[in-house]
């Protein structure tokens, strides 16, 4: 038998100090932040790390088995530093708390999205934002929109999406440079909009912040996953991970967790990916529908509430005008086949809801909205009820097409004309007065952009637009006003 050779002290500190330098830069997060979202993929590698720790104490008892040790450990960091260097290549890194990448991406509608054809333009300014470029110092007046994916609209060309529309209309309108900025991102909820106006270092310039926001929210109930997506409200509203813990900021962390995770949906550049989700609708289907709200309805609306308030708390800290605007969608009573075949969202592979309760549960959730800024004297359009629920508007569940965006443009374009020509909630033009940030120098440090490929107001027709002006002292609606010269519509604090 051949006799043990003891391990060296040099070779048990090169075993151990990816440990070591593991747990101090884990510390040195909680350090710099107080405190760190946690998850199952943190709870992963803790596991990993006290397997590790296990596995380097049996290794170090014989030389060379500790020497097997290390060269396995070493060739797995030495491939794991070469593959994320070699994703940070062909991703580069851009400044911390920008909604999105700068980027421009054509590609070509399939045909799954009723109301959207042709070539796709997708573009992201210097700014992190959906939009053409601009000198925001040289604009007058600015407009945020944020929200999830109805705001986003991925699959709407630049030029066609509702918040550009409304750009180009308001610029005409007024005779001077307006410029709405897009903020919205797929799967974004309120935590997410709350989050994004609080950091994003650009907020302060806008003088207006549009928010579409509720169905997402709805999916957080229905999946009941609210508790974990907000632990990932820091990782998933902004670019940059500071604050998170040091593997978060990974390329190749986040390509794994999104890949482990069952929340994400993967959408190519065409749209094609809907098609198999209707699919799994429809095989849900066949399993029964779920006929019954979620029994915690009621919690979750007061949970969207709070948030809802959050966010206007958050504009009047930077003397901002706030309109909210809630959410449209295809779901109704007795819904007709070409349309119901069209439905995808809210569903797993054993769960689906009846269109009728969908229904319910998004008027739910629009009526919290409207409530809220009732109370909070908050600008408050109701799309839902302006908007047909058809192809005419939506290509799905809730996605506006190029028609259904022409529409939202034209209601906002008319409502906002009024207010911004008399100037109405305009802030300083180099942002909240007596306040300087650290976006104060508007040319970001980078330059490039990265080529792939892969009833309504202007109709003429009767709306009722809800208008956040202060309730009486006997909490009646205060007095109502017309809105524009050509429109019938009516603000008023009560709903018509």
């Amino acid at each position: 038998m051949t006799p043990k050779t003891k391990t060296s002290r040099w070779v048990v500190a090169i075993i151990f100090l990816p440990a070591l330098l593991h747990v101090a830069a884990f510390g040195s997060s909680i350090f710099r932040s107080g405190a760190i979202p946690f998850g199952l993929t943190d709870f992963i590698l803790i596991l990993a790390l006290v397997v590790y720790l296990g596995a380097a104490l049996v290794a170090i008892r014989e030389r060379r088995f500790a020497l097997r040790f290390v060269l396995v450990t070493y060739s797995i960091l030495l491939m794991v530093t070469a593959a994320e260097s070699f994703l940070r290549f062909l991703a580069p890194a851009c400044p911390e708390n920008y909604p999105h990448y700068p980027v421009k991406r054509v590609s070509h509608a399939s045909d799954t999205m009723p109301g959207i054809s042709g070539e796709i333009s997708w573009s992201v300014n210097r700014l992190g934002l959906r939009g053409p470029e601009v000198d925001i110092r040289r604009v007058r007046h600015r407009i945020l929109a944020v929200g999830g994916s109805t705001t986003e609209c991925l699959y709407v060309t630049d030029t066609k999406t509702w918040a550009w529309r409304l750009q180009d209309r308001l610029s005409e309108s007024l005779g001077e440079p307006v410029y709405v900025g897009n903020a919205g991102r797929g799967g974004h909820f309120t935590l997410n909009h709350e989050y994004l106006l609080r950091h994003y270092p650009f907020t302060d310039y806008f003088e207006w912040v549009i928010v579409l926001a509720g169905i997402n929210d709805l999916g957080r109930l229905l999946r009941n996953d609210y508790l974990k997506r907000s632990y990932r409200v820091p990782e998933e509203t902004l670019l940059g991970t500071a604050k998170l813990p040091y593997y978060r900021s990974s390329v190749l962390y986040r390509l794994v967790s999104a890949r482990l995770r069952g929340d994400v949906v993967v959408q190519d550049a065409e749209g094609r990916w809907i098609a198999e989700k209707r699919e799994i609708r429809r095989k849900a289907l066949s399993h029964g529908p779920v006929s019954d709200p979620p029994g915690a309805l009621e919690e979750a609306l007061a949970v969207y509430k709070q948030n809802l308030r959050k966010i206007i708390a958050s504009c009047r800290s930077r003397h901002q005008k706030v309109l909210m605007l809630t959410q449209p969608t295809l779901y109704r009573k007795n819904m007709p086949d070409h349309l119901r075949t069209l439905l995808w969202a809210h569903v797993n592979e054993k769960t689906v809801y009846t269109e009728e309760v969908l229904a319910f549960l998004v008027d739910a959730y629009n009526r919290a909205m409207i409530e809220v800024c009732r109370d909070e004297g908050v600008d408050c359009i109701d799309l839902a009820s302006l908007l047909p629920k058809d192809t005419s508007v939506l290509y799905d569940d809730c996605h506006f097409n190029v028609s259904g965006c022409d529409k939202v443009a034209g209601i906002l374009h008319d409502f906002l004309l009024t207010r911004l020509s008399t100037g109405k909630g305009a802030v300083a033009a180099s942002g909240k007065a007596g306040t300087t940030r650290k976006s104060d120098s508007l040319e970001p440090d980078w330059d490039f952009i990265r080529t792939s490929d892969g009833k309504m107001l202007a109709g003429g027709l009767m709306a009722s637009v809800f208008h956040g002006c202060s309730p009486s002292p006997e909490g009646e609606a205060g007095p109502s006003m017309a809105l524009g010269a050509t429109s019938q519509a009516i603000i008023t604090c009560t709903l018509i």
